[in-house]
């Protein structure tokens, strides 16, 4: 299984006579015998489960921002930043007679000295660099309605990997 631990500090308060809410925190996760999950490239419905075999760390930044100008208005913004870790693992299948096939032993363990192909890079799967999330909210009565409420909203995530072993998704 894999074991994971978190450090967070953060920092909430108001400011501007109560109009201007802040969060902050900084953070760090270390995971120890983070699972990897590896698709037989020739047939992607076989998989395959190891553990990593160093701590993957994911640092960060989280922002949270709620401005009230006036009671019907309401603005917000959310930031995270993170750095997540790489790691480099030998190749996992090797060819014998032109069929791909597991080099893992039982236990999960990798067996390098009969993998064949370049080492590949496992990522931390749909860890975007940055998210931002803009909002406004303009409260209004619509009829009997005394909550109605407008809602535009702005959201943007830098690209992401979306296994373990993809390349770069920009989407």
């Amino acid at each position: 299984p894999e074991t994971t631990e978190t450090l967070q500090l953060g920092l909430k308060g108001k400011l501007l006579d109560n109009k201007l809410y802040y969060d902050a925190a900084v953070f760090t996760t270390d995971i120890d015998d983070r699972q990897l999950v590896y698709a037989n490239p020739s047939n992607r419905r076989v998989t395959n489960i190891f553990n990593a075999s160093e701590t993957v760390s994911i640092t960060g930044v989280e922002l949270d921002l709620r401005y009230n100008p006036f009671e019907s208005l309401r603005l917000g913004a959310f930031v995270t930043l993170l750095d997540a870790d790489e790691i480099t693992v030998p190749a996992v299948y090797e060819r014998v007679n032109n069929n791909l096939t597991l080099t893992n032993s039982p236990q999960y363990e990798l067996d390098t000295a009969n993998a064949t192909g370049a080492a590949r890079t496992a990522y931390v799967e749909r860890a975007p660099d940055t998210s931002i999330s803009l909002t406004a909210d303009y409260k209004f009565g619509l009829g009997q309605s005394k909550d109605s409420v407008f809602r535009l909203e702005y959201v943007n995530t830098s690209g992401y990997h979306y296994d373990s072993f993809t390349d770069y998704d920009e989407s």
